[in-house]
């Protein structure tokens, strides 16, 4: 049953003989509880990023260079002598190489 009240808005009005609750079109529903974001483990979001490059079309593997390979990019001036042990310009020179040798 729905009661109009002072406000001139409906308001919930229970009946005792059926149980039910009757809410107003006015009557603000209490959000669920949300639950705060779960981190995730190392290991999930190595995951993840390994989906995420087959989906890209890209592989990931280790690759041994051999120090007169790494002397080789930088002869070919796709490395620069002072980051030799830069593990990621390494890797930079070596993507570099493969696009030259794919234009070729």
């Amino acid at each position: 049953m729905k009661a109009e009240g002072e406000s001139g808005k409906l308001t919930a009005q229970g009946s005792e003989e059926t149980g039910w609750v009757y809410m107003s079109e006015h009557a603000e529903m209490a959000s669920s509880p949300t639950n705060p974001p779960v981190a995730r483990s190392a290991a999930a979001e190595r995951m993840r990023a390994r989906r995420q490059r087959r989906r890209d079309g890209l592989r990931c593997i280790v690759v041994q260079l051999r120090e007169t390979e790494v002397d080789e990019l930088i002869r070919r001036k796709l490395l620069q002598a002072d980051a030799r042990n830069d593990v990621y310009a390494v890797r930079d020179a070596l993507h570099a190489h493969f696009v030259r040798q794919s234009d070729a």
